[in-house]
């Protein structure tokens, strides 16, 4: 197991207005983290494009400790923790200088043809300069929704930049919806600490999509169940904790 470790000064841009870091800019910053260990090792997306293949998360398993604030120091660091046939279990962590963890990031990975947009098996020579390939099954976490449940749906417009280089939605895109659906009062006054998605389909239609949710509470903390579809085609769905 390789692990990538790079630190970074959070910059005002990644931050909302009470100077937080925004959790689409950790993820984005954990996702460079991992193509720059790729492209050190030679494997960067213009190797990947000559190949015909595009990496695609599946899943995203995010625990934040503490939401690191603007000008902070951080350490990303990234790795393989195991992979099969077709899936790549990567992890990522935010650190302080002194070594606190803040932020934990879980994901899963496949590579997708890009002409067929079918899974391809994982690329044997990327893989064995990372880890150690495993039969050992992970188990991850299932985001279960009560779709009838659901309610506040609102509609947001697929702009040309939230399209990436594998020319489909970005994924931090599908985060940033179901956050902006909870109203600037809400994030104003509240943290997230947790947050689960698993994306479903892709969304080819460059049109609208809607995002809609239903909530709970747990002692002091507030649970979403979040949903983004493009009429009856589900995306992905997901569930956010917030203090």
């Amino acid at each position: 197991m390789k692990v990538f470790k790079q630190q970074f000064r959070i910059p005002f841009f990644d931050c909302d207005q009470l100077s937080r870091m925004k959790p689409t800019a950790i993820i984005d910053r954990m996702i460079l983290a991992s193509f720059r260990q790729l492209a050190e090792l030679g494997f960067d997306e213009k190797w990947m494009a000559q190949k015909n293949q595009g990496w695609v998360v599946t899943q995203y398993d995010l625990n934040i400790e503490r939401t690191p604030r603007e000008e902070e120091e951080i350490i990303v660091s990234t790795w393989i923790e195991n992979y099969n046939k077709f899936f790549s279990y990567r992890n990522f962590a935010f650190d302080t200088l002194d070594g606190k963890r803040l932020v934990t990031l879980k994901s899963v990975w496949v590579t997708l043809n890009l002409k067929s947009r079918k899974l391809c098996v994982l690329n044997p020579e990327v893989m064995k300069k990372l880890a150690e390939p495993s039969n050992v099954v992970i188990r991850t976490p299932k985001v279960k929704i009560d779709e009838k449940k659901l309610q506040n749906e609102k509609r947001f417009a697929i702009r040309f930049e939230d399209i990436d280089t594998n020319k489909h939605i970005t994924n931090t895109s599908y985060i940033k919806w179901m956050i902006e659906s909870l109203g600037i009062t809400f994030l104003q006054n509240h943290e997230l600490k947790k947050f689960q998605i698993r994306f479903e389909k892709e969304i080819q239609e460059l049109d609208f999509i809607q995002a809609s949710y239903y909530q709970e509470t747990i002692g002091s903390q507030i649970k979403f169940y979040h949903q983004i579809a493009q009429g009856s085609k589900v995306a992905c769905q997901s569930m956010s904790l917030w203090d």
